[in-house]
C-alpha cells in the first residue's frame, strides 16, 4: 500500500522503466515508507534523458535531476530509486518533535530550517548536475549532499524511533552528489590467434607456423579450430636424404580460466594429417604425399591487454599412424618416423565479440 501513488512514470516516448520497478528498488533501499510520507516522485524518460522529480504533499517542487537513461529498464529503475532515495533522506533526517509523524516533521519544521536553507527544496537541488551513466553499467553513488543539522525543539529519546529509514539516512549522510561509473570489464567471447613455434619429433627438429581460432560457448568451455605447417626437417635414407614437413588441421575443444588480466587454458585436438616427402641427393629424386590422423594436447598461458592477448604454449602430439620410408631400388634401407612430436611456441590473439560485465 506504500507503493501506490509514491512513484508515478510518466510515458514520454517509452514507459521503461515502470513505476513498480522503481517502488521496488525504492523499498530495497528502506526509502518507500519515507517517500510516502514525504510526498511522491514522478520520472519521466524523453528519448534517452531521464527526468527525476521529486514533489511534497502539497505538489511543491522539493528537487529535480536529469541524467542519461541507461539501455537496461532495471538499470534505470535503480538510477531513479537512489536519487529518490537521497532526497527522501535528506528531507527525513529534519528531528521530530514529540507526537508528530514523519509526514508532519517533514512539514512543519520547515519554519526551524536555517536561513541559507530555501523552503521549497533541499541544498542538494541547488546546482542541478547532469551526470551520463554508460549503458550496462549500474552507477554507484559515492556522496550525497546532506542539508545542515537543525536544531531539536525537543528531543526525547522516544522520537528517535520515529527517524527516517536506515538505507535512507545512510545515503543523506555523506556530501554533494557524485555519481561514478564502474570501468567495464571485457568479457570476451572469441579469438583469432596467431603463434609461432619450435617443433621437434624425437628424429628432428624444425620450426613452424599456425592459425587458431576460438569461440566461448559458455562458461569456460571454448570450442576451437587449428592449422599448423611445419618447415623442412632431414633424415638420411642410404645415399640421400629423405627431407618431410606436415600440415595438421584439427577441431576440438578447450577449458578456459581467467585471473583478472591474465589466463589461461588446456585444449586437446584430433587432427587430420598430411605428410610431403621429398628425396634429395638420389638419382631420381621423387615426392610423396601421406595422409594420417593425429591427436594434439596443448596448454596456454597469456595476458589480456585490451583485444590483444599475448601468449606462450607447450604442447605435445602422437600420430595414429606410423610412417616408414624406403627407397625403390633398395627396400631393405627403411626408416621410420617417430610418432611423438613436442611443440614449444608463443602468439597473440585478437579478441572479438567482446562486451561488458
Amino acid at each position: 500500500m506504500l507503493w501506490a501513488g509514491a512513484v508515478a512514470v510518466l510515458p514520454m516516448g517509452t514507459s521503461c522503466p515502470s513505476g513498480d520497478a522503481i517502488a521496488a528498488e525504492l523499498n530495497r533501499l528502506g526509502a518507500v515508507a519515507a517517500l510516502s510520507a514525504l510526498g511522491s516522485s514522478q520520472v519521466t524518460i524523453k528519448d534517452r534523458t531521464m527526468h527525476v522529480v521529486l514533489l511534497g504533499r502539497d505538489g511543491s517542487l522539493l528537487g529535480d535531476r536529469e541524467v542519461a537513461a541507461p539501455d537496461d529498464c532495471n538499470e534505470r529503475a535503480a538510477v531513479a530509486a537512489v536519487f529518490i532515495a537521497a532526497w527522501v533522506g535528506e528531507w527525513t533526517t529534519t528531528p521530530l518533535v514529540e507526537g508528530q509523524d514523519s509526514l508532519e516533521a517533514s512539514n512543519h519544521n520547515t519554519a526551524a530550517l536555517p536561513p541559507n536553507v530555501p523552503r521549497s527544496r533541499p541544498r542538494a537541488t541547488e546546482p542541478t548536475s547532469r551526470t551520463s551513466l554508460p549503458s550496462g553499467e549500474l552507477a554507484e553513488v559515492q556522496r550525497v549532499a546532506a542539508p545542515k543539522p537543525l536544531e531539536p525543539t525537543a528531543a526525547p529519546s522516544a522520537t528517535k524511533a520515529s527517524a527516517a529509514p536506515p538505507a535512507a539516512v545512510s545515503l543523506a549522510e555523506t556530501n554533494p552528489v557524485d555519481v561514478v561509473a564502474k570501468k567495464p570489464k571485457l568479457d570476451p567471447r572469441g579469438e583469432v590467434a596467431g603463434l609461432g613455434f619450435g617443433t621437434y619429433d624425437a628424429d628432428a627438429g624444425t620450426f613452424g607456423a599456425g592459425i587458431l581460432v576460438g569461440y566461448r560457448l559458455t562458461g569456460a568451455l571454448v570450442l576451437g579450430s587449428l592449422f599448423e605447417a611445419t618447415g623442412e626437417r632431414e633424415r638420411t635414407l642410404g645415399p640421400g636424404l629423405a627431407v618431410y614437413r606436415s600440415f595438421r588441421v584439427g577441431v576440438g575443444a578447450s577449458a578456459l580460466r581467467r585471473w583478472g588480466a591474465v589466463f589461461g587454458d588446456v585444449g586437446f585436438f584430433p587432427e587430420l594429417t598430411l605428410l610431403s616427402l621429398n628425396g634429395k641427393q638420389l638419382a631420381n629424386e621423387r615426392s610423396a604425399t601421406a595422409w594420417g590422423a593425429a591427436a594434439d594436447l596443448r596448454g596456454r598461458l597469456g595476458l589480456t591487454v585490451g583485444r590483444v592477448a599475448p601468449f606462450l604454449f607447450v604442447g605435445g602430439s602422437y600420430d595414429l599412424r606410423e610412417e616408414r620410408l624406403t627407397l625403390y631400388d633398395r627396400p631393405q634401407t627403411i626408416i621410420t618416423l617417430s610418432r611423438w612430436n613436442v611443440n614449444i611456441g608463443a602468439g597473440v590473439a585478437f579478441l572479438f565479440g567482446t562486451k561488458n560485465r
